[in-house]
Formats: structure tokens, C-alpha cells, sequence
């Protein structure tokens, strides 16, 4: 996560026109300070944080985590808070304690 925040920091220090390793502002004929490239570099910032909010959502389940859900259920664990645990939605988790058998419809 730290590598994630890292690369949205050096996004934003370049889409607000400065340097993200020295802080410098650039000067006004950089790159960096054109209009089509700032609209870019926001664009990208957004969405990257449009994904990073979504989660695992869409995501496809592996055996690692089909286990991690198992064991959590076993211990009583709502589905709400198995969703937030998961970074998946609460009819994702139902979905698949169904498929999993350990939940009847």
C-alpha cells in the first residue's frame, strides 16, 4: 500500500506543477504546466481512486481467500462484516458462502 500512496503522491505533486522529488515548481513552459497534461494527470488520479474505493469488487475469488472466508463464517462473522474484511459487497459474500455450500439460499 505504501507504493500505492507513494505513486498518487508523485501524480499529484506533478499535476499540481511541481516537482515530486524536489518540490521545485516547474517552469512555465514544462510539460508538466500544459493544460491537456494537468486534465491527464487529474484523470488519472481519479481513477485510480475510483478503483481503490471498489476493492476486490468484480474481482475473481482464489482458493487463499475462499479458505480466509471459511474460517471467518465458522467463527460467527456477519456477512456484513465479512464484506468489509473482504472489500466485497454483502451479495458477493452470500454468493459465495452459497457456492460454497456453507450457506443455504
Amino acid at each position: 500500500m505504501q507504493d500505492n500512496n507513494r505513486h498518487l503522491e508523485i501524480l499529484q505533486a506533478l499535476a499540481a506543477g511541481t516537482d515530486p522529488i524536489t518540490g521545485e515548481v516547474f517552469p512555465a513552459d514544462s510539460p508538466y504546466n500544459q493544460p491537456e497534461i494537468i486534465w491527464a494527470l487529474f484523470f488519472a488520479l481519479n481513477e485510480l481512486e475510483a478503483l481503490a474505493e471498489k476493492g476486490k469488487q468484480g474481482l475473481a475469488w482464489g482458493e487463499e481467500e475462499d479458505e480466509l472466508l471459511a474460517e471467518r463464517f465458522s467463527k460467527s462473522i456477519k456477512i456484513t462484516q465479512l464484506a468489509k474484511l473482504h472489500s466485497r459487497t454483502y451479495g458477493a459474500i452470500k454468493a459465495r458462502l452459497i457456492k460454497l455450500q456453507l450457506l443455504q439460499k
